[in-house]
């Protein structure tokens, strides 16, 4: 569980800001604000993949950016609540 932190202006390969891979239990994501950041790959901010499942709540996620798939998030399976993404290409 990640709770109540920024992640900003970071650089990655896939996910600029968090990579999230090969889990298969539960990745619950919350109150975090995600801005400015940018991935070489896919998911702009949050790149999730293998995860058996994922949860974004109470985010902002904006700004964000990526070269291949998820200008904000990349995932397999994702369940969204009281999330904001706006302006991620």
């Amino acid at each position: 569980m990640i709770n109540n932190v920024e992640m900003n202006d970071n650089i990655g390969g896939s996910g600029g800001a968090l990579s999230v891979t090969m889990l298969s239990g539960f990745v619950s994501i919350s109150v975090v604000n995600m801005t400015g950041n940018s991935a070489k790959g896919s998911g702009g901010a949050v790149f999730a993949s293998d995860v058996g499942s994922l949860l974004l709540s109470n985010l902002n996620v904006s700004g964000n950016a990526a070269t291949q798939d998820g200008g904000s998030v990349r995932w397999d399976l994702l369940w969204l609540l009281r999330t904001k993404t706006t302006a991620n290409p």
